[in-house]
């Protein structure tokens, strides 16, 4: 998981979408949106540098 002041998780959450990486946007019950990455066993190295890459 994970946040950045200043950043709309919402809308990062979107872009990564338009990219096929599955991601959801989670709201803490003090009002802060966040990402919630789930990788898995079978997330190739690729995939995950991808989505690094475009955040």
């Amino acid at each position: 998981s994970c946040s950045r002041e200043g950043t709309e998780m919402k809308a990062l959450g979107k872009t990564l979408a338009a990219e096929n990486i599955v991601v959801s946007v989670r709201t803490e019950r003090s009002g802060r949106d966040y990402l919630r990455f789930s990788p898995h066993f079978y997330n190739t190295s690729a995939e995950l540098e991808c989505a690094v890459e475009v955040l």
